[in-house]
């Protein structure tokens, strides 16, 4: 007991129960789940995925030219395809496996998190509450996509923050380092921006504070850190002449606008199904790739097995950087566009509950969404209570607020700045972890309403233990 004791204050778990009773709650929960209907569900259509017999043929090929999203995703789904293949177990069930254990992980980090934080057990079990008992936590583990991994690693970087200020090792910057380098390389919408702006705070934030060990060492771990943090940023330039995670920031930018391009609208602009391209079709698209890359079947190939868009296609990057100037313009000549997308963003898209299909409006999920309509009336209840829709959402009437939670979320952001305002001589592990959350929230919020938020209360989810 003695020896468990000492690993569990080693990771950070708190010395309580209060962790394997969230994750036996979750793992009920999840079974219920299961029993009544929800699977995990691959979604090989959406535009992120690269062709699945690439990734499990050729998966450190595929890698090196992938240039529409960040690695993770996709090698994970490259590993669990070779797996399908090498054994009798499916890709399925091998990744339904792997996202059960990420839900419980996530358990033991909020629960560790919010001993830390929150000083009685009825505060800590009211968060612990919010984020196990929302049904769209288990849809979004039975949908192969980015919310889980995002929750962890975020809930899991807040606490490596708390850790690192609490007592300034050098080892505990390093695992600080180890969860924020996995989330950059998990989706494009956190960037090496943020993870600098984290860690100037934190370096600030403990300047006072006697660091354990070398000081030398300290920075050589903060350098490398950052350096890691532009290595696929680095390929991509390399490879592709743009320095970034994602090379669809042009098309993201332009969305929403009245701005096309010819050529993408000509061979990509669709999300359904489409038959064949035509031989005149898929030639006009394999002229658009340099000479060069002609026989890397991620760039070349304008659809994916199952016919859906192949969005890793040369000429997507070529389009992206052709819309994004143009856009920018607009916004620049026009900044009444930008304050109205904004506004419309956030009423359709940031204030929504996540169960909710940013498309329809449904309590459900069509093929590129987590479905909550395994549980619909648990669904209903969760959103009433939390995020209080008072009127059904109007296509016409895109800027009109829905929702209760438009209103208590820029109200309870103000207590926040105002609490860290008045706690900002403190500069403890608990003001450095809250502060971190807001900095993240901030940072999701401003790219989903600035950017491309239709999908904005999905993009938002991942952040929502932090804010609770």
């Amino acid at each position: 007991m003695r020896r468990m004791r000492r690993w569990a204050s080693l990771l950070g778990i708190p010395g309580s129960l209060e962790g394997a009773v969230a994750v036996a709650l979750y793992l009920g929960l999840m079974l219920l789940w299961k029993t009544w209907g929800g699977t995990l569900r691959i979604p090989y259509s959406v535009f992120q995925y690269l062709p699945s017999d690439e990734l499990r043929d050729h998966l450190a090929r595929s890698l090196l030219d992938l240039h529409g999203q960040p690695p993770v995703l996709n090698l994970l789904l490259g590993i669990a395809l070779k797996l399908d293949r090498a054994t009798s177990v499916a890709a399925e069930e091998w990744l339904t496996a792997f996202n059960v254990a990420v839900g419980a992980a996530t358990c033991v980090a909020l629960a560790a998190l919010a001993r830390r934080l929150l000083p009685g057990a009825g505060l800590r079990w009211l968060l612990l509450g919010l984020v196990l008992l929302n049904p769209y936590f288990y849809a979004s583990l039975s949908f192969f996509f980015y919310p889980p991994l995002e929750t962890l690693l975020l809930t899991a970087t807040a606490l490596a923050v708390a850790r690192y200020v609490e007592l300034p090792t050098a080892p505990r910057l390093a695992w600080f380092f180890a969860p924020a380098l996995l989330l950059l390389h998990t989706r494009s919408l956190f960037h090496p921006a943020w993870l600098l702006a984290i860690v100037g705070a934190l370096l600030l934030w403990t300047r006072h504070r006697q660091a354990r060990g070398p000081l030398r060492l300290h920075a050589e771990i903060a350098v490398l850190g950052m350096l890691l943090s532009l290595a696929w940023p680095a390929k991509n330039f390399y490879r592709f002449g743009f320095f970034g995670f994602s090379s669809w920031q042009g098309l993201n930018l332009a969305r929403g606008l009245p701005i096309a391009s010819e050529t993408f609208d000509r061979i990509f602009q669709r999300r359904a199904f489409m038959p064949p391209p035509s031989p005149e079709l898929e030639a006009f698209a394999l002229a658009g790739v340099p000479e060069e890359l002609r026989d890397r079947p991620t760039l070349t190939r304008t659809t994916k097995p199952d016919g859906s868009a192949n969005w890793n296609h040369y000429l997507v990057l070529k389009a992206s950087k052709e819309v994004g100037p143009l856009a920018l313009k607009m916004y620049l000549d026009s900044p009444g566009i930008a304050a109205a997308k904004i506004v419309r963003l956030y009423a359709r898209g940031y204030t929504r509950y996540e169960g909710r299909d940013p498309y329809s409006g449904e309590l459900a999920g069509g093929e590129f969404t987590a479905d909550v309509s395994v549980a619909p009336r648990w669904a209903a209840l969760y959103e009433a209570l939390v995020f209080q829709p008072f009127r059904a959402y109007d296509r016409t009437a895109p800027s009109r607020l829905t929702t209760g939670f438009s209103a208590l979320f820029p109200a309870l952001m103000l207590v926040c700045f105002v609490a860290l305002w008045l706690r900002r001589r403190q500069r403890g592990p608990e003001e450095a972890a809250i502060a971190f959350a807001v900095l993240s929230i901030v940072w999701v919020f401003v790219l989903v309403v600035g950017v491309d938020g239709v999908e904005g209360n999905r993009m938002r989810y991942p952040t929502e233990g932090l804010f609770f």
